[in-house]
């Protein structure tokens, strides 16, 4: 009886998912992938959860295991879910800088940065739009580089953040609720930035930081 239920219902079922169905083989092919779709989905969800707490216990060697298993399903999903790729990915990113394993971290942020559609060079666009988790991105990036030595790379990934971080500001400027976090935000971004330049000897640039700092602080103090 079931089979025949879904028989009647792919027979009466000329469009699915967006699609035109044109004969019934291909009205099979839909419903398959889409079952197949709902299985990694749920197996994803199921794996990313595990992830995601052990990211907030600090277990990072263990949430290492996990986030992969979950950054596997999560590929096997279509390009339009986009944003599940993304966070796998990212989430593997953050296991790996857990463990100071800063290649593996760079790798993995930079994946989610192209899931995002945002390559890693083009941070213009996203500082246009506030876009606040590219912003975190770039921020977790320049802290994976910041740990392997990467100077350059790593002020370039924070001045991109902090950029991001002022345009979302501005961008939620009506909504209270939402802009009133992202200053705390900032003045990390900016605190983090300051030890790198100074670790590196970089005295001139560590005076321009500290001088924005202190002018950031005084503006924003209502929120920090």
């Amino acid at each position: 009886m079931k089979f025949l239920v879904l028989f009647l219902f792919i027979l009466a079922a000329p469009v699915c998912f967006g699609q035109t169905v044109t004969n019934q083989k291909e009205a099979e092919k839909i419903y398959k992938d889409s079952l197949e779709e709902n299985k990694n989905a749920k197996a994803y969800y199921a794996e990313d959860e595990k992830c995601r707490v052990l990211l907030r216990m600090k277990s990072y060697a263990d949430a290492e295991i996990s986030c992969k298993r979950a950054v596997a399903f999560a590929e096997k999903l279509p390009q339009r879910r986009y944003l599940d790729k993304a966070t796998a990915y990212e989430r593997l990113g953050i296991a790996f800088l857990g463990q100071q394993k800063a290649d593996g971290a760079i790798l993995y942020f930079n994946k989610a940065l192209e899931a995002r559609g945002s390559k890693p060079d083009a941070a213009a666009n996203a500082s246009d739009a506030g876009d606040s988790e590219i912003g975190d991105l770039y921020f977790l990036i320049g802290q994976a580089n910041h740990l392997s030595g990467k100077i350059d790379q790593a002020r370039e990934s924070y001045t991109k953040a902090e950029n991001i971080y002022r345009a979302a500001f501005k961008h939620y400027a009506d909504t209270p609720e939402v802009a009133g976090d992202i200053p705390p935000v900032i003045k990390n971004i900016l605190e983090t930035h300051l030890v790198l330049v100074e670790n590196a000897g970089l005295k001139e640039e560590a005076e321009k930081i500290k001088q924005r700092l202190a002018l950031f602080t005084k503006e924003f103090a209502e929120f920090l």
